[in-house]
């Protein structure tokens, strides 16, 4: 929870010019492998199901749910930045920021529960 204020009190400080469409990519990427990361932890121990109707025919499976769960998000990421990110790359590098900050949340819990578990 820590760093996704961190890196959210960042990206407002940051001028508006300098918050470019390839770095919100870049941030977008890094919280998507990092909740990925997770969610095959939570699989591969059975400590959790995945809860995307989406990924439901993968069983479960980790390696199956990671690499569907990926090709979602590369292929939202492409529409993202094609339809949206061409005509107002400011508000499609917004919505990939908040898009990282969720996720960056989501990874945060996962972390902690995954830790209180390990004990």
């Amino acid at each position: 929870m820590k760093s996704t204020i961190l890196i959210l009190g960042l990206l407002i400080a940051a001028p508006a010019h300098a918050q470019s469409l390839k770095t919100a990519t870049y941030v977008f990427t890094a919280s998507a492998a990092a909740d990925w990361a997770t969610t095959y932890a939570f699989l591969d121990r059975r400590a959790a199901t995945e809860g995307n109707p989406l990924l439901q025919w993968t069983h479960n499976d980790p390696a199956a749910t990671v690499a569907a769960g990926v090709a979602i998000d590369v292929a939202g990421l492409y529409v993202w930045r094609r339809f949206v990110g061409r005509k107002h790359p400011r508000l499609a590098a917004v919505g990939l920021y908040a898009t990282a900050a969720l996720r960056g949340v989501w990874v945060a819990q996962s972390a902690a529960i995954l830790n209180r578990s390990r004990r």
